[in-house]
């Protein structure tokens, strides 16, 4: 059985000290074109960086709970996906709210305890995300009711693992920031009984 050690060095290594993500932005040099704030010319940044954001949630997941290691570059990491937050509230354009939603969620939410002193800067991207998630439509965000639209939902998400993100996702602010949603139900999912999620 190989120790836990090699693991922690071998991720904190290869995270990107600019980004705190663990890929190499450097080395991808997609073709695009975009407005928003992560433009980086001549590449778009948050295209760049949109394929690390999984790795960096999980890897960091297993590491902090599962080995009881630390969070190599959590501060930059929170950062980085602070500034990736899209002006509609999410991390993800064009579609539905999913599981890069969540990813970037944990990154932002679960790094506070290294940095309080944005813990203002966190409650405004969850408030950002929580009125896009009760304002999007078929036709993008803004232009409906969100989850709180029945039929809109059973258009959208397919199965129940797709609708899971966007609930798990609210959950989460939630736990953190109970006053920035009011419900009758507290929104739960199954991942409350996995403490490391």
């Amino acid at each position: 059985m190989l120790p836990t050690g090699w693991f922690v060095d071998y991720i904190d290594a290869h995270e990107q000290a600019s980004t705190g993500f663990l890929c190499d932005a450097a080395n991808d040099k997609p073709q695009c074109s975009c407005t928003d704030r992560a433009c980086v010319k001549p590449r778009c940044a948050a295209d760049t960086l949109h394929g690390c954001v999984a790795p960096t949630f999980a890897t960091n997941m297993i590491k902090h709970v599962g080995l009881g290691a630390g969070w190599h570059l959590n501060r930059t990491a929170q950062r980085t996906i602070l500034h990736l937050q899209l002006p509609s509230g999410f991390w993800t354009s064009g579609g539905p709210p999913g599981y890069h939603d969540i990813d970037s969620l944990f990154i932002a939410v679960r790094t506070l305890p290294w940095n309080e002193d944005r813990r203002a800067e966190v409650q405004a991207a969850c408030g950002r995300f929580l009125r896009a998630l009760t304002s999007f439509g078929a036709a993008g965000p803004g232009t409906g009711a969100g989850l709180n639209d029945l039929d809109l939902v059973l258009q959208v998400y397919k199965d129940t693992h797709d609708l899971a993100a966007p609930v798990y996702a609210a959950s989460m602010c939630q736990e953190e920031f109970p006053s920035l949603l009011k419900t009758t139900r507290p929104w739960r999912f199954s991942g409350d009984r996995a403490p490391f999620i």
